[in-house]
């Protein structure tokens, strides 16, 4: 997602309604088997439930912040619009920070139900 982010970057001359067409569908879908059971997610315990909480929340505000931009971006000029697309960056980075994190914590849980 990050590399999608930096090629829009990359465009000298592209419309602000280009842009803000490619940011909108840079949204994250939070995995459905969470989804379906984040309402439980708790019950996982330390650390994995808080973790998958803590992802989902980021993901959700990553979206919010994703659809705020690009209808911003409508409204810019080629060169404007490049420093609106720079605050996803940062996101991107700690949405992937957070990730990793959770892969680690969950699969403890993943290998012992597997058996």
């Amino acid at each position: 997602m990050a590399l999608q982010v930096e090629k829009l970057k990359s465009i000298d001359r592209a419309l602000g309604q280009n842009v803000a067409y490619a940011v909108s569908g840079s949204q994250l879908s939070v995995p459905i088997m969470v989804e379906r059971n984040i309402d439980n997610l708790y019950l996982l315990g330390e650390p994995a439930g808080p973790a998958l909480l803590q992802l989902v929340n980021l993901i959700w505000q990553y979206n919010s912040l994703a659809v705020d931009i690009s209808q911003r971006i409508v409204l810019l000029d080629a060169n404007q619009w490049k420093l609106a697309v720079d605050q996803l960056l940062p996101r991107l980075a700690l949405l992937t920070q957070v990730t990793k994190k959770v892969a680690e914590e969950v699969q403890p849980l993943h290998d012992s139900v597997r058996g």
